[in-house]
């Protein structure tokens, strides 16, 4: 007998919350990162960059690396170039080209 009536209650808030939730909104909402803009990214990148100080610790070539790399993912998103597929030669007769 209680099982029952637990039961019919538990119908009926269900029932309930069905009827009084608002249609237009889901019952869960996912909150979308707002996008940043490329030269955000890069200014951030850039400045990561700055800190870990490679250059004062010898590592010239990958600090070249890395600054080559913000400048291609930079342009990429930029201008919707493939700049990460292209040869740095190649790379740069494009943009010069392009200007």
């Amino acid at each position: 007998m209680i099982l029952a009536l637990l039961g019919i209650l538990i119908v009926i808030a269900v029932i309930y919350y069905l009827r009084k939730r608002k249609k237009a909104e889901p019952v869960f909402q996912i909150r979308l990162k707002p996008q940043l803009l490329p030269h955000e990214i890069a200014l951030s990148e850039l400045e990561k960059l700055r800190l870990r100080k490679l250059w004062q610790e010898g590592r010239v070539k990958e600090y070249h690396s890395e600054l080559t790399d913000i400048l291609r993912r930079y342009f990429e998103k930029r201008f919707s170039i493939m700049a990460m597929e292209m040869t740095a030669m190649r790379f740069w007769i494009y943009l010069i080209t392009r200007i």
